[in-house]
């Protein structure tokens, strides 16, 4: 009896003991990023490895920027790096003194001529009868210039016009600012994007030096694998270390363009994936019209037009009426004159300078051609690098890196099998890394030349609703005319 129950709890001991040998070899795994490799041949498929890309932006990159924003770092956002670019800036501030400046003086340009009042003595000093101041005749005279032609209402009203035309500096200043903010933050983006990747990549090829450290501790590889690894990871620590000079270099580079001596933030926006949609070039296109450089040519027609009528009128001969009292000590009386004057335009009739604003002012409609046409190609140059630049970064994620993951899979699905070692799949593991680091510089090439089109239109690519209200601008239809010709005016005064 005793016999039969010491076999019965043998076998109950020994059926507990094959029961539990599937645990103790599965609890023997060491986890390499998102694979697992157990030193155990396994019928279990491997897991998807998830991409490095997508991790970044995923649910692991929203937590790595709230863990930085919880240690307190301060991430600048675009918002406030342009406005504070554009606040107090130095240019921006001469400029709008100069606007000052020429209205001040297109004022002046309105004022009448001042009067002049001359006295003259003569007939004294002489000798016989005109000895002493026997003979003096005295005579004040007030004469007043008349202009002719509108010449000071003209005058007046292009000054103005051409005062107009520094709003239009102020305007392309503050263009120019953005832009060099927008780019600097774009480089900003991309190198503290391009870092968080080396850092991502590091920790995955760490993961996997400690499985291998493992693997060559049992005896179950060889140490060359192990010294491989270490050449790799000493090669992502200089590469870390340049990537930090660099995105440190990248944030003095925006402080400056913001206009400040040194950083006050520690970090950029990382930004979101590949960003919006990358629109048409069609509608991108709409938006030229209303850039400063191509809309300001309105307000220079309309000054040079203003100059070419003030010019017309310069044709035009001005009066000079003049009166006057005469004292006359030798015959003890007193006189009056008056008289006018006025320039004969004989010789100088100002053919020069009429024919010069005209030519000018016709000069507009191709300089604006000119500044639309250099933008358009531009933009269509942009516009093709980052369509190409898309093509790539989707090309990864809809072929290559398929095919890697695809080649990873069946790899790490043989070496469960007996049939590939543990070098077979880390090197498959490091051929999806590589693809989708390429996938990234592809994506940091996207989002430059993204950035350039923004900067060049002055406008976020999520903002886009069509060219708003401001940025409507109605053209002057500037028709062929002929040659004016110097003609006289009437009197305008």
């Amino acid at each position: 009896m005793q016999i039969a129950f010491r076999q019965c709890s043998a076998l109950l001991i020994l059926t507990m003991l094959l029961a539990a040998l599937p645990t103790l070899a599965l609890a023997d795994t060491i986890t390499v990023t998102e694979v697992t490799l157990q030193d155990t041949q396994s019928q279990a498929p491997p897991p998807e490895v998830p991409g490095v890309v997508e991790a970044l932006f995923g649910a692991e990159a929203l937590e790595t920027r709230a863990i930085e924003l919880a240690s307190g770092q301060h991430v600048l956002s675009l918002d406030d790096a342009l406005r504070r670019a554009l606040a107090d800036h130095p240019g921006i501030a001469a400029l709008r003194r100069e606007y000052q400046a020429m209205q001040s003086e297109a004022f002046q340009q309105g004022r009448k001529p001042n009067p002049a009042v001359e006295v003259e003595l003569e007939e004294f000093g002489g000798t016989q009868e005109a000895t002493g101041v026997k003979a003096l005749a005295t005579h004040l005279t007030y004469s007043q210039s008349l202009e002719r032609g509108g010449k000071r209402s003209l005058r007046e009203a292009t000054a103005r016009l051409e005062g107009e035309l520094v709003q239009w500096d102020i305007a392309e200043l503050e263009y120019e600012i953005r832009s060099a903010v927008r780019m600097a933050y774009a480089e900003a983006q991309s190198s503290r994007y391009e870092l968080e990747q080396l850092g991502r990549y590091r920790q995955l090829v760490q993961h996997i030096y400690d499985t291998v450290a493992a693997s060559v501790e049992a005896g179950r590889s060889a140490r060359l694998e192990l010294e491989r690894l270490d050449i790799e990871l000493a090669r992502l620590d200089l590469q870390i270390g340049s990537a930090e000079r660099s995105s440190e270099l990248s944030l003095r580079s925006l402080a400056t363009a913001m206009g400040i001596s040194e950083p006050d933030f520690d970090s950029v926006d990382a930004g979101n994936g590949a960003g919006p949609d990358l629109l048409e070039l069609s509608e991108l296109e709409q938006v030229i019209e209303g850039l400063p450089a191509v809309a300001r040519f309105d307000a220079e027609y309309d000054a040079l037009n203003a100059l070419l009528s003030l010019e017309n009128a310069n044709s035009v001969s001005d009066l000079e009426l003049f009166g006057g009292i005469s004292r006359l000590n030798e015959i003890q009386e007193t006189v009056f004159k008056v008289g006018v004057a006025w320039e004969l335009p004989v010789h100088d009739k100002n053919e020069g300078g009429i024919n010069a604003a005209y030519h000018r002012r016709e000069q507009v409609q191709h300089a604006r051609d000119a500044a639309r046409l250099d933008t358009r190609m531009q933009l269509s140059q942009l516009h093709a690098q980052a369509t190409l630049a898309l093509a790539n970064y989707r090309d990864y994620g809809r072929s290559l890196l398929p095919s890697a993951n695809e080649a990873l899979a069946l790899t790490e699905e043989g070496y469960h099998y007996g049939k590939f070692g543990l070098l077979d799949v880390l090197d498959a593991q490091r051929t999806v890394l590589e693809l989708e680091s390429e996938q990234t510089a592809a994506l940091v090439e996207y989002r430059l030349a993204v950035a350039e089109i923004e900067s060049l239109l002055d406008m976020g690519m999520a903002d886009w609703a069509g060219p708003s209200g401001d940025r409507d601008v109605q053209l002057i239809e500037i028709r062929d005319e002929p040659e004016p010709q110097a003609t006289e005016e009437n009197d305008n005064e």
